[in-house]
């Protein structure tokens, strides 16, 4: 049987970790936002200084959407570990 002291412990070291997960998380979700919003107002700076026509704002629009759309493997939500992470905090 484990004392008290090390079982407060264990309960601390596991809350460590969980935040640690949780910050790790957070952090590569703001540089993802942080990259979307570049690419964003790139486009917009780009439309805005050139005027362009129509058909080339049309492009510049798909342009956004394909960039902001990350490879499946690169996104954080699937992966294994991540998806695990979800499960331990019960967001889905």
């Amino acid at each position: 049987m484990a004392s008290p002291t090390l079982e407060n412990l264990r309960q601390t070291l596991s809350n460590i970790r969980r935040r640690r997960n949780r910050l790790y998380a957070l952090h590569h979700v703001s540089l993802a936002v942080i990259a979307v919003t570049a690419w964003a107002l790139l486009l917009s700076g780009i439309e805005a200084l050139l005027e362009p026509g129509r058909a080339v704002a049309v492009l510049l629009f798909v342009l956004l959407l394909l960039a902001s759309r990350a490879p499946s493997g690169s996104r954080p939500a699937d992966c294994a570990d991540c998806r695990a992470m979800i499960r331990r905090w019960r967001i889905l």
